[in-house]
């Protein structure tokens, strides 16, 4: 699931920028219709630090990949 997650994420970071797209990167980590993760994945953890763990994780990794994108690709996306 992870590396499905991150595959989405960079097809989503290329894009935006191969198309010169005007975006505001929103990091979060929701589930469908924007319901917490949880209620899509029933292995999801019933507990509340542990769900709080996956949610930084994923942000954090959101946050590293768009890092990794020159400076000025990340606001003019060139």
């Amino acid at each position: 699931m992870r590396k499905a997650l991150i595959e989405f994420w960079q097809y989503s970071i290329e894009t935006v920028c191969r198309n010169k797209q005007e975006n505001l990167w929103q990091i979060a980590f929701r589930g469908v219709n924007d319901q917490p993760f949880w209620a899509a994945f029933s292995d999801a953890p019933k507990d509340d630090k542990e769900r709080a763990d996956i949610i930084n994780r994923m942000i954090r990794i959101q946050l590293a990949m768009i890092k990794k994108q020159p400076v000025k690709r990340i606001l003019s996306c060139e």
